[in-house]
Parts: C-alpha cells; structure tokens; sequence
C-alpha cells in the first residue's frame, strides 16, 4: 500500500521556492553591482593608460557632442603629478568647459598645498557659475547656485584662508577677470539651468545667444564694483 506525504510537506514547496527566487534575485543584484565596480574600474585604469595628449581629442569629441563632464572625469582619473600638464592642455579650451572642471583643478591644487592657485581655480568655478546661472533666465539663480556650489565645492581649508586673509580674495578675483578677459566662456549653460529648474521647480528658459554678450558685461561690471568696493574698505 502507497504511503502518502504529509500534508504539511506540500504546503511547504511554494514557500521553498519563494526562498530560492529570493536568493535568486539577490545572486544577480550582487552580479550587477559587481560588474558596475569592475566596470568603473576598468574604466578607470584604461584612462590611465592613455597617453595624456588624449586628452586633446577628448576636450573635442566633448565640445562636439555637449558632453563636457566626460573631460572632469577623465581628469579626475589622472595621477596628481599631471596637474600642471593637464592645466597646460586645458588652459587655450577653458571658454568651452564647464566650471565642474574648475573645481576639480582647485581641488588638485589643494592637494599639492598651492592655496594660491587652489583659491584661483575656486573663484574661476564659482565666477563661471554665476555666468551659467545668470544665463539661465531667472534673477535669483547666482545667489542660490553661489550658496551651493561655495558650499559643495570649495573646501572648508579655502573658507577659512578665505576669512583670515580676504585680501587673497581679491588677489584671486583679479586672476579670474584677466584669465575672463583672454579666455571668455564660449560654453552652452544647460547643465546648470536643468540644475536650477529642478532646484526651483520652475519653468525658466536659457537665455537667449544674442543676450550672452550683456550678461556677460553685466556680470563683469558687478565683479569690477566689488574690488572697487573692497579697495575702498
């Protein structure tokens, strides 16, 4: 005589196999990021392989397909003793980056213990910000994006150099006016308007081409009575 199975031992089955979908699925999502840290990984030892006049080509490709980001982050891959390469290669095609660039550049800079210089590529960053901001058809958009990115971007080491000699202020502020004056932003702000519309939640359009001259004097004139300003305290 056939014995049967418990009852209970077939209640059981779709809840094993419950288990084993479960463990399944979380077999692939550690396959998945895995393969994205590999992946990443990889990435970044290729860039580190190519020879650094790569980055001629890759400063164009960039420009070509409005991908400027792809350059801050293969910078960010090379080694620390570049930098002054690096800057050399980037300097003539500066107008058409975008200010995260700059901020890496500060960064570097900082870690090479060049305040000087560090501080320069921070102003230059927020200067180019303010440009992009203004470009992006609402008045108060510098003074949020200024809020932001000083506080994400610029170091708390450069803060405070910032509050005990603000005269290195001014120092970096005139760098940035000459280095504005030889290589003006040539860049197209979407990234930071897409930022800002998201930030606000509003609706604000780029402004304009024919109007990028006047904001760009605007924005000249008003850096200009800020050093007045200051050499008059």
């Amino acid at each position: 005589m056939k014995i049967k199975k418990p009852l209970y031992k077939y209640s059981l089955l779709p809840l094993k196999y419950f288990y084993k979908l479960i463990l399944f699925a979380l077999f692939l999502i550690y396959l998945s990021t895995g393969g994205q840290a590999a992946c990443i990984l990889l990435k970044a030892s290729l860039i580190n392989l190519q020879d650094i006049n790569a980055l001629h080509s890759i400063i164009e490709r960039s420009i070509q397909n409005n991908r400027l980001d792809s350059v801050t982050k293969w910078v960010h891959r090379r080694p620390l003793s570049e930098t002054d390469a690096l800057i050399e290669i980037i300097t003539p095609k500066s107008g058409d980056m975008e200010p995260s660039l700059f901020f890496e550049i500060s960064g570097r800079r900082l870690q090479q213990k060049d305040i000087r210089d560090a501080l320069f590529w921070a102003q230059l960053g927020l200067y180019r910000t303010r440009y992009d901001a203004l470009r992006c058809g609402s008045l108060d958009a510098p003074e949020i994006f200024d809020e932001i990115f000083s506080s994400l971007f610029v170091s708390s080491q450069l803060q405070v150099l910032i509050k005990k000699h603000p005269e290195l202020v001014k120092e970096s502020v005139r760098q940035v006016m000459l280095f504005d004056v030889k290589y003006p932003a040539r860049n197209d702000p979407f990234t930071i308007c897409d930022i800002f519309k998201k930030i606000e939640n509003s609706g604000a359009m780029i402004a304009p081409k024919d109007q990028w001259k006047r904001l760009h004097r605007n924005l000249r004139m008003v850096t200009e009575a800020f050093l007045e300003r200051s050499d008059e305290e």
